[in-house]
């Protein structure tokens, strides 16, 4: 049931996978040989909470690896698998806490300090800005790329030195 798991969470069936899991852990107590089953079920459940974004649902099954069982077949894997799982849950919740905090529009410090630099970074939103950035880098990439090679090496340096102007 555990590899049953693992192939229904990694096919998009979370639901399934997690019914999977869960009939390993119902069934730790008749496991006699296998004692890896149960630990590696937790974190696998744990796991596909994470995939679905239930993190504090993640986050119990997760300890439950880790804390609950000792001197099993693997144990530093599923150790080693467990941190980074916590690693994403921290990072997940520090990113949600700090978009919630901080306004889109927050301005950015320039290390080029002209009018127009000051004026644009504190009116234009940074999505914008990335993205209009990242459209005028590709037509000029593009543009590049048709040239010949003698002209491409000075056209890119040229085209990098005002993007590097422009950040």
């Amino acid at each position: 049931m555990l590899l049953r798991g693992m192939c229904m969470r990694f096919l998009g069936y979370p639901l399934q996978a997690q019914q999977c899991f869960k009939e390993v852990l119902e069934c730790e107590k008749r496991v006699t040989f296998d004692t890896f089953l149960a630990p590696h079920s937790a974190m696998e459940l744990g796991l596909t909470y994470l995939s679905v974004n239930e993190l504090s649902e993640a986050r119990v099954w997760l300890d439950r690896a880790r804390h609950d069982y000792t001197g099993y077949l693997l144990e530093t894997i599923v150790h080693f698998r467990v941190h980074c799982a916590m690693r994403v849950i921290k990072s997940k919740l520090h990113i949600n806490s700090s978009v919630e905090t901080s306004p889109v529009t927050t301005p950015l410090t320039s290390p080029v300090t002209t009018p127009e630099v000051d004026s644009e970074l504190t009116t234009t939103p940074i999505n914008s800005r990335i993205s209009s950035i990242f459209m005028e880098w590709s037509k000029k990439i593009s543009n590049v790329s048709l040239n010949t090679h003698a002209n491409r090496n000075t056209e890119y340096e040229e085209f990098l030195d005002g993007y590097q102007m422009k950040l």
